[in-house]
Formats: C-alpha cells, sequence, structure tokens
C-alpha cells in the first residue's frame, strides 16, 4: 500500500512529499503550485495536463485516471499511480459512492495552511480534521464562494476573490513536517480499516437524486475500535436521520425448507424489478393494513364507498359515499387472496422499489447461507426487505391515492413528505451478518412536484447550451 510518494518531483520546488502520508492528488497539486508560483495557465507544462474553469481540479485528479498518470509521471517519475489519489481507497464498501454524491472540495483549514490535502476530507461520514479538530469547509468562510469559483478569478488555488488566502508558503516550508508521525498512524490505521471493509461491506442506495444522501451515508458508517483516538472526526447523526441496525440471529438448526422457499420467493417477487403483482410472507399483513388504515384515519366518512372501505380493510360506516367504486382504490391496497398474500408493485416509489430490488438479489445470491441454514442469513435480509418496504408502502399510497382522495394530505405526517432508504450490508462466509438502514430527512411533496414541472425547463436550458457557440475556456499552458 502506497502512503508516501518518492521524492523525484521532477525538479520543482518541494518540502519533501515523500514524508506528507495520505496527500492527495489535489493536495500534491496544491503543494507544488504554491510553492512554485504557479497559477492555473502553468499547470499544463509544469503537471503535463490541462483543465477547463468549469471542472473541479480536486474531483478532476480523484477520478480521471489520465491525468492521475500524468501528475504521478512529473512527481513520482513512473506512472504507478499513488493508491492515496483514488477516492475508493478512502470507502469502507464497494461501489461508486460518487454516483450518489455531489463532489465538492473540503479543507482543514490548518491543514491547508502547510499545503496538505487528503482525500480522507471528501468522506461524507468525515466532518472534522482528525489532527486538529476543526471543521472542514466547503467554502471560503468570510464570503462564501466556493473554491472552484474562487480559483477561476484568481488563478491561484485556495486564494479566494475577496483577498483571503488560505495558505502560507512559509508554513509550506517550516511545518510541513511537523505532523509526519500522527498523520502516518492515522492514514495507516484508516486504509486498513477501509480495505477490509470493502471486501464484506456494500452500500445499496436509491436510484434516484437525493439531496438529503449525504447525512443518510454519513449516519450509515460507524467509526471502528481501530479509530477511536481520531474519533472525534467522525460526522454526528442528526436527529432528522431515521437510523436501524439488523443483526443476524444464529438458530440451533436450520429452518425448515417451506420457510426457506418462502423467503425466496419474497424476493423472487421484487428481481428484477419489473412491474407485476409480488407475494409477500403473511408476517406482512398486520404491517401493511396497520399502515392503511393509519393513512385512511383522517379521511371523512364519505370520501370512500362501503366496497373501497372493505378493500382497505376498515370498519363499514353508517355515512359511507353512495357513489361507484373507483377501480384505483379498489386494486390499489394489499390484497388477501385464500391463503396468498399480494402486492401491486406500481404503487411503490420507484426508487424503493428499485432498492428492494438490490435487496432482493442480494437475497438470492445469498450463497454462503445455503451452506449454514442456521446463520440467519437468509431471515435477516427478509427482515430488512419488510423493514424498507412498510415505508415504502406508506409513500406509494399516500401519492398514488392522493390523486383520488386530496385530503390525505391533510395529515401532519403526511404532509411531511417521503424519506430515501440507504441501506449498509455486512457479510461473512456465512452470508449476510448485518444490515444497518438510514432513512434521509423527509422530502415536501411540494418541492417533488416542483422538481418535476421544472424538468422541461431544465432540458430546453442544456439543449439551447449544446446549440451555443460559445466554449468554456481552456487554461493553457
Amino acid at each position: 500500500m502506497i502512503l508516501t510518494l518518492p521524492s523525484y518531483a521532477h525538479g520543482l520546488v518541494h518540502a519533501r512529499l515523500d514524508r506528507q502520508p495520505g496527500i492527495s492528488g489535489f493536495g500534491t497539486v496544491l503543494h507544488l503550485a504554491r510553492l512554485n508560483h504557479f497559477t492555473g495557465r502553468d499547470f499544463a507544462t509544469a503537471f503535463g495536463f490541462g483543465f477547463q474553469y468549469r471542472e473541479d481540479l480536486s474531483q478532476v485528479l480523484a477520478f480521471s485516471k489520465a491525468r492521475q498518470v500524468r501528475l504521478a509521471r512529473v512527481v513520482t517519475g513512473a506512472e504507478d499511480i499513488p493508491e492515496m489519489w483514488l477516492a475508493h481507497a478512502w470507502q469502507p464498501f464497494e461501489g461508486n459512492l460518487w454516483q450518489w454524491l455531489p463532489w465538492r472540495l473540503r479543507i482543514c483549514p490548518s491543514c491547508t495552511r502547510s499545503g496538505y490535502h487528503t482525500n480522507l476530507f471528501q468522506m461524507p461520514w468525515i466532518e472534522r480534521c482528525p489532527w486538529h479538530d476543526v471543521p472542514l469547509l466547503e467554502q471560503c468562510r468570510r464570503c462564501g464562494t466556493s473554491w472552484a469559483e474562487g480559483f477561476k478569478h484568481t488563478g491561484i488555488l485556495l486564494q479566494c476573490q475577496c483577498g483571503l488566502d488560505y495558505v502560507k508558503e512559509k508554513s509550506v516550508l517550516g511545518s510541513a513536517l511537523a505532523q509526519e508521525e500522527q498523520r502516518q498512524g492515522m492514514v495507516d490505521a484508516y486504509l486498513a480499516w477501509a480495505q477490509a471493509q470493502r471486501s464484506k461491506a456494500a452500500l445499496i442506495g436509491p436510484e434516484e437524486s437525493d439531496p438529503e444522501a449525504k447525512l443518510a451515508i454519513a449516519a450509515l458508517v460507524a467509526a471502528p475500535a481501530s479509530l477511536r483516538p481520531w474519533a472525534s472526526m467522525w460526522h454526528r447523526s442528526s436527529c432528522d436521520i431515521h437510523c436501524r441496525e439488523l443483526w443476524r440471529r444464529p438458530a440451533s438448526q436450520p429452518p425448515e425448507r417451506t420457510v426457506r422457499k418462502d423467503a425466496i420467493q419474497y424476493a423472487q417477487s421484487f428481481w428484477p424489478g419489473l412491474p407485476g403483482m409480488a407475494q409477500l410472507p403473511q408476517t406482512l399483513w398486520p404491517i401493511l393494513v396497520g399502515v392503511t388504515r393509519e393513512l385512511a384515519a383522517g379521511l371523512p366518512d364519505t370520501a370512500l364507498t362501503s366496497r373501497e372501505r372493505e378493500a382497505w380493510s376498515l370498519a363499514p360506516k353508517k355515512h359511507a359515499a353512495v357513489s361507484s367504486s373507483r377501480m384505483e382504490l379498489l386494486l390499489l391496497p394489499l390484497q388477501r387472496v385464500v391463503d396468498g398474500l399480494y402486492l401491486d408493485v406500481r404503487v411503490l416509489p420507484r426508487s424503493a422499489y428499485r432498492t428492494l430490488s438490490q435487496l432482493a438479489h442480494r437475497l438470492i445470491d445469498n450463497d454462503p447461507a445455503y451452506a449454514h441454514g442456521a446463520s440467519g442469513s437468509h431471515a435477516l435480509l427478509a427482515t430488512a426487505m419488510s423493514k424498507v418496504l412498510a415505508p415504502a408502502y406508506a409513500a406509494g399510497f399516500t401519492l398514488v391515492a392522493g390523486r383520488y382522495l386530496p385530503a390525505l394530505y391533510d395529515h401532519h405526517r403526511l404532509r411531511a413528505g417521503y424519506r430515501s432508504p440507504w441501506l449498509l450490508l455486512d457479510h461473512d462466509v456465512q452470508g449476510a451478518l448485518s444490515v444497518r438502514i438510514a432513512w434521509s430527512k423527509r422530502r415536501s411533496w411540494t418541492s417533488i412536484e416542483v422538481a418535476d414541472q421544472e424538468t422541461p425547463k431544465v432540458r430546453a436550458a442544456a439543449h439551447h447550451a449544446k446549440k451555443s457557440s460559445t466554449r468554456p475556456k481552456r487554461l493553457r499552458g
């Protein structure tokens, strides 16, 4: 595992880059650019790559392999990309975290003063510097300008247009090695933990844009025992994020064949995520019926006909509506047919349904559990599916039924909106070990409707931008 850089740097002035544990690609460019007085226009000549003003340089150097190779050739004399430059190396789970989250450069003002930045600061579960115990900044603390915008105006990395400079060149030369030992110990421990976790943990999220995803994902990742000396850097859970943690419960003997068959059938109803009727276990009947009754509690007696009330598993009312029943409201709720329990999956929000289908695939593909039948792995995943299904059913039922019954939105809880589920799944040689679920902060139905209405305008603006002859400026050496 490469934690430091060889002292090569192509003859450039630097304060021992080979003794900067965990430094990122952006931190490397920051260090060299400020000591050698390079502006943005010098980067192509000095480092071998160009970029555009609209790009975030820290993001480019975390994900662009071509530019990482060019920078590595200048800094190390070889084309091997240092592992600490890769954002993926700092994730404690498999998958592409940044397909869900927007990338914004975050800095520790104390570390930046000496020209140091690490991709650890970019992880959403880290909110304070582990060495200085100060909050990480995403924008200038004086004027609120983003770092990329400040660089666009000044051409100097981390020098804001308001005049505030976050790098002190004397500090880069004088104190660059002052915290080498502390940084080395922390970086070693963190990367060893992250590497071990990536082989046994997976993040499952909704396939939609969620502005509150950062807080939900941060709540899923807990500080391990090996990093307790730096526990203050960890994100503190928000009261707006609801979390549940489920653990596997081993049994004295494997479950009956019918029980395992029911669990697999339950999962196959949601995989591969196509429209249709899902067959649910009987244990979900009281839970989902309770959801339906709670939603209907705020409706006036005349809102539903007698047949609709029966379909919703509600008690008959003397003053029920006498108009014809609406087919959508008859088929919308949970259906009990003979000994089977069925749900039209089109009722569920699409993002939650895709999350359920991914979780179902994990259950179907949970191969180690077949050799360890008493591990409780299948039961754990089935329980996790049910925990996600109940609030998803409530949200989807509200959204669809609300088209016919606007009075549903008079309920104080329904006015609050929908939460998106995020899951962190841990597994071992016996299958799924634990599942952590975090529901993001509620978004109002109004904000979702407004976003839908704005979509055509956004697309039209994007189409106009493509046809425009004006091209973004490119920095050239």
